[in-house]
Parts: C-alpha cells; structure tokens; sequence
C-alpha cells in the first residue's frame, strides 16, 4: 500500500512545487521510497523527465526541487515496500515508450495474471505486483481490472493516447479522490493532498454534513465534506482526456445479490459452508503473499477469529513461516471487553499475542492527529482503538490482515436479524416466525435485552412513509441539531430510509455493503493503518466469496437466531466452541468517550488548519 497524487494544468506549465507539497503530505503512506514524472504534453513530441525526491531509494534521477524545465502533468508516489524490496520496485514505473503507472494497493492474484502473461510473450524484470498491472493494460486495455483479484487505486499515465486511466477496486478498501476544474485536474489517495493546492477552495459540502449529522452515514456517495472534492467511488475507473480535458466515469463492477427468501434445507447449508471456507482459505493464502512480516487483528469476535485459525492452518504447512502475531484491543473492567475470547483463540493456534489499551485520556490527546490522518469525521472511538492497535502492529510487522466486511457479508448485525424476521413476515411464513422469534428472545440476555433485540422490527415492515416518521421520532434530536447549523432538511435523504430498513435480509446486506457500513469502516481503517505505515488486507471482501454468498438466498445467512449461519458452519472446527457460538455480538466496540456533535466540533476546527492543530 502507497500513496499516490497527480497534477494537471491544462492551460499552462506548472512548477515542481505542488506536487512535491501534495506527496509530501502522504509520505505517512510510503515512507520507503519517493518518486516523481513530470511530462510536458503541450509540444509537438512529447517530454517525459522522471525526477526523485529526498527519500528516493535511487539517487540516479534529478531532484523534484530543482527542476526547471516545467511541465503540464505531474505524478508523484510514495511507496511502502511489501513485494520486491529493491529498488526495481520504485515508481513512476514505466511499460515500453508509452505506459507509466503510480499504484496503492495489491493484486493479491500477480503470480498467476504473470504467468499467463508470460505464456504469451510478456517479459518481467521485477517480483512487484506494479509490472503485472502494466502488462495486463498493455495486454487488456481498459478491461484489465475485471482480471485482478485484490484492492487498488491506481493511474496509469498512457501517452500514446494522452488520457490517464484511474481506477479503484471493486469494494474501495484502497481510497482515490479528485478535483476538477476547466484549468486544472488533481488526485490524490487521501483529501489533505488536494487541500493543499492553493487553487482548492476550503468549503463545506452542506448536503453531506447533514447525511453525517443526521443519517450516519459519510461515504456512500462521490461526495465528501468537501466541497467540490470527489472519490471514485468503489468499482469505478475514470478516464481523464488530456487534450480535450473531457473526464468519462464508467463502473467496472457491479455487486448484485439474490432477492429470493427461499427455503432452508441443511444439506444446501453443507455444502454452502463448504463452499464458504475453501473461498476464505485462498481468500487468506493471497493475502498472506508478502515479503515482509505480515500480522492479523483480533478482537475475540468471530470474523476476526476465523481469520487468526485459517492463517494459522496454512502457516503450519509453511515451514518458513514465522509464528503468528495477533493484535486486541482491551478495555479491562468494561462489558463490552472481548480481550478474554481473543487470548482463548490466540493460544488454541499458537500465536504470540499482543493486547493494547486504549484510554479516554489517550483518546481526547491523541483526537487531532487522528482527525487530521482521517481527513473527515468518524462515528465514534472505535477508530481510536483501532488506531492503537495499529500503532502497536507497526512495532513487530508491515502488514496486517483484518476481519472488516465479514459482518456485511454474512449478515452479522441486529438488523439484519430483524430484517429476517421482517422478511418472514411478508413472506406469511408464520411458524417460522414464531420460530426464530423465539431463539432470537432466548439469545437474549434479559427481558430489556429481548425487547431491545426486537423492537425495531415495525421499522422493517411498515412503509417507507412510517419508517421516515419512526426515523425522525427516533432521532429526532439530530434531526433538529443539523437543522438548526445547517438550516437544512433533508427529506430528499430520507427516502433512502426504506432501503436501511429492508424487509429483504438481501437487500439490507446489499445497503450495508455499499453505502450504510462497509466504505466508512474501511476508510477508517485505510487511515489508521497508514498513518502508521501499515498496509491492512481484509479477505471476508475477496470479489469472489463477496458474489458467491451475495449469490444465497437470505435463509442461509440467519438460522434459530444466530447470525453469520454460513460462517459458523464453516469455520466450527477451526475455533474453540465458546467463539463459535457466541450470540452476544459487540462488535469493535469502544466506551463512549465522545459524542458525535463532540467530534464534529472538533474536525471543524481541525479542517481550517490541520496541520497546526494537529502538531505535524
């Protein structure tokens, strides 16, 4: 994982200076190296110089801050080195006369894309990752990215066509952002390279301060809080034209899910499950690729769990490898404290495991910096444990697998059980029903617990005009706070309501996946890793397993109460029995040390000088 930017002024030369000022505020994301192209395309001929910067592995190329020849289009990377450690690894990387790529990400399927490559006459000089990408739009065009199996955001410079190709995988763990004007054209892999060109206005996106405040949710929608900053969204590959200045945004993948309910049948289940684990164990034997120490996250909960014993499996069959590092986060003393699951998986498989833990004093000092490396607002302290854990991780490895989208996938949530529930209710299935009322109340820990467990249920099945009464009697309290700052109502917004409260167990997985939860986990967990120069990799997000379980009818993803049926099956025998059937889900929960209107004041005034506030 890296950190990209690029620059281009279609009406004049610029100097070198914006673009070292935008990497140098990445240089968190690739402390190992240092790179930068700078292209003149305004000629007859065109006039590629390739320069370095002070933390170049390579000194054979002209400094960045001495260039004076000048050019339109500037691209610049820092690497963090995982795959080839060498210098061969160093980008800009050029392909023939014509192909230059700056590249965040893995493509966790390089060795087989190489040999088939190979097979048919290409040639590679290095062990990255970046060369097979090369090759594979030299070989596919446009179309490459339907061959990768990983997580990338990436710019390919294609001079023969003068038109840069931008893309970001399918889920978007790997972030890319843009700005764009008649006169100018910017990326970069997080917002605070952009801010930092004098030409981009600090303005706040009204619309998208309201959707946070009030609707929970800030990254479900090109827009950020920036007005007039965009990200590519998640599947997405744009194609910017260099003489026309005319950008075309197209999706490369598309998630699609089964809308049937259908009916449960245990040897269907079998053999899903079956299906489920040999997807996750080479989900897990790609992202293990690394050539350098790699760790995994652990919270005690099952997903996070089901990675540790599947790595500990195909470690055991390595014997190179090194044993396995887990890292937990601990909050001694609180319910929701998970640290004693962690240690029983940790020690069932044999790893070396380290607890961290976070505090309200060390979350209330450390606020700015962490607001200033999330760029926009968060929904509360569990970013700060995480950023802990990646704090401590960074001591002993470079990379680290985690269990995020295991909940979106296999349905994990409260919600999705009520949805379920919703759904056998409009489906008339009355004894089924009653059944899984019925464990979903013994599940529960006390009569406030079931009633808690359950009563957002009318939400689900009346109509979308009383979801959104529910909705603002509910939350009613942020409703009116970003009305009164913003003098907004939303209403527009609202109507999305009706997906947030699917009675199709499917459908809500599908909004989960896509808008509600899965971007904004993973672009917390995109900052906090790289803030600390770790490169985070989730398996449960594998295109392949996301499409093969998305593919299920909903009656597989919920049985007798227990969420996550498919996984459980899956990984029963892998993990002691006190995880497997664990029903009281937590979740990556923190104390509540904060409100949400508490940190929201507190990236405000952050956003106008966050350097500063931040004390970088």
């Amino acid at each position: 994982m890296c950190g990209i930017v690029g620059l281009i002024g279609f009406d004049s030369k610029l100097g070198p200076e914006p673009i070292g000022t935008m990497n140098h505020t990445l240089r968190h994301r690739g402390p190992d190296d240092e790179g930068y192209l700078a292209v003149d395309t305004q000629g007859q001929h065109i006039k590629i110089v390739p320069l370095r910067g002070n933390d170049s592995a390579s000194k054979s190329e002209p400094l960045l801050d001495r260039f004076t020849g000048g050019a339109n289009l500037y691209l610049g990377h820092r690497r963090l080195a995982i795959l080839d450690l060498s210098v061969a690894g160093h980008q800009p990387m050029q392909h023939g006369d014509s192909l230059w790529i700056v590249y965040n990400g893995e493509i966790y399927n390089y060795v087989e894309l190489r040999q088939e490559l190979r097979a048919v006459g290409y040639e590679f000089n290095t062990g990255t990752d970046t060369e097979v990408i090369l090759a594979a739009y030299d070989r596919w065009g446009e179309e490459c990215v339907t061959h990768f199996n990983g997580d990338w955001a990436f710019c390919i410079l294609d001079i023969k066509r003068r038109s840069l190709f931008l893309s970001r995988d399918r889920y978007g763990v790997k972030p890319l952002y843009f700005f764009r004007t008649d006169a100018h054209f910017a990326f970069a892999s997080e917002i605070k390279a952009i801010l930092s060109l004098s030409f981009v206005p600090k303005l706040l996106n009204r619309e998208k301060a309201f959707q946070y405040l009030a609707l929970f949710c800030g990254d479900h929608t090109e827009d950020t809080l920036f007005d007039g900053i965009y990200q590519l969204m998640p599947g997405q590959s744009m194609k910017v034209d260099i003489r026309t200045r005319k950008t075309h945004i197209w999706r490369h993948y598309t998630l699609s899910y089964c809308e049937e309910l259908g009916e449960y049948d245990d040897r269907r289940a079998v053999a899903y499950a079956a299906d489920v684990r040999d997807l996750l164990f080479d989900a897990v034997r790609l992202r293990l690729r690394a050539d350098v120490p790699v760790g995994t996250c652990l919270s005690g909960g099952l997903d996070s769990s089901a990675i540790v014993a599947i790595t500990a499996k195909i470690l055991g069959t390595d014997v190179n490898a090194h044993m396995q590092k887990t890292f937990t986060a601990s909050f001694p003393g609180e319910s929701i404290d998970e640290s004693r699951f962690a240690r029983v998986v940790a020690d069932s498989v044999g790893a070396v495991g380290h607890v961290i833990c976070p505090s309200r004093e060390g979350y209330w000092r450390d606020l700015p910096v962490l607001l200033y490396h999330q760029d926009e607002p968060f929904g509360g302290p569990s970013i700060y444990a995480q950023w802990e854990v990646m704090h401590e991780a960074s001591r002993h490895v470079k990379v680290m697998l985690d269990g995020q989208g295991g909940d979106e996938v296999f349905a994990g949530y409260r919600d999705y059980r009520v949805s379920f529930l919703a759904n056998l209710y409009a489906q008339r299935r009355i004894c089924p029903l009653l059944t899984e009322l019925w464990y979903t109340m013994k599940h529960a820990r006390g009569i406030r617990s079931a009633i808690a467990e359950i009563k957002p249920l009318p939400a689900f099945v009346l109509g979308n005009f009383w979801k959104q009464r529910i909705y603002c009697i509910r939350y009613r309290q942020e409703l009116e706070q970003a009305q009164r700052i913003y003098g907004l109502y939303g209403q527009r917004e609202l109507d999305d309501l009706d997906r947030m409260f699917s009675a199709n167990v499917n459908e809500l997985l599908f909004y989960y996946m896509t808008v509600y939860s899965l971007p904004h986990l993973l672009r917390g967990e995109d900052r906090n890793s790289m803030a600390h120069s770790i490169e985070t990799r989730v398996p449960f997000v594998d295109h392949r397993l996301v499409d093969y379980v998305f593919s299920l009818p909903g009656v597989y993803k919920i049985r007798h109460g227990c969420t996550k049926w498919l996984l459980r099956l899956a990984v029963q025998d892998l993990l002691p029995s006190e995880v497997v059937r664990r029903t009281d889900k937590i979740g990556f929960a923190t104390p509540r040390w904060a409100s949400r209107q508490e940190e929201w004041n507190a990236w405000m005034q952050l956003s106008l000088f966050p350097q500063e506030a931040a004390g970088l």
